[in-house]
C-alpha cells in the first residue's frame, strides 16, 4: 500500500494551497476530492469565478446564451457548461491542474 505524509481532503482553496505547499517542501501528499467534477472548490465551479467569466463574453453572446436557456428552460448545468467552454475559464483551469500536475 502506498504511503503518504499527509492526506488532504477537499480540492478547494485550502486544500489546493496546502497541499502544493507540503509537496514542494518535500512531503508526499495525497489530494481527495469527493466530486470528480469538482476541480476548484465552489468558488471555480459555482461561485466567484463563472460569474467574472460571464463579464468576459461579449453582450450580444451573452444575452443570447441567457435567452436560449430561458426560452428552451435549459437546465443550469447546461448553462454552466457553456460558461466553462469560454476560454479565458479553460485556461484558468489548465493553469490551475498544471500545478497540480507539478
Amino acid at each position: 500500500m502506498e504511503q503518504f505524509d499527509l492526506l488532504v481532503i477537499g480540492f478547494g482553496k485550502a486544500g489546493k494551497t496546502l497541499a502544493g505547499k507540503l509537496s514542494a517542501a518535500g512531503k508526499k501528499v495525497a489530494l481527495v476530492e469527493e466530486n470528480p467534477a469538482m476541480f476548484g472548490g465552489t468558488c471555480i465551479n459555482i461561485g466567484c469565478i463563472p460569474t467574472k467569466t460571464l463579464f468576459g463574453r461579449n453582450s450580444e453572446e451573452l444575452i443570447n446564451l441567457i435567452a436560449m436557456a430561458i426560452d428552451n428552460k435549459i437546465p443550469y448545468t447546461y448553462f454552466k457548461t457553456q460558461i466553462f467552454t469560454h476560454p479565458t475559464m479553460a485556461e484558468n483551469l489548465n493553469d490551475v491542474f498544471s500545478l497540480i500536475e507539478n
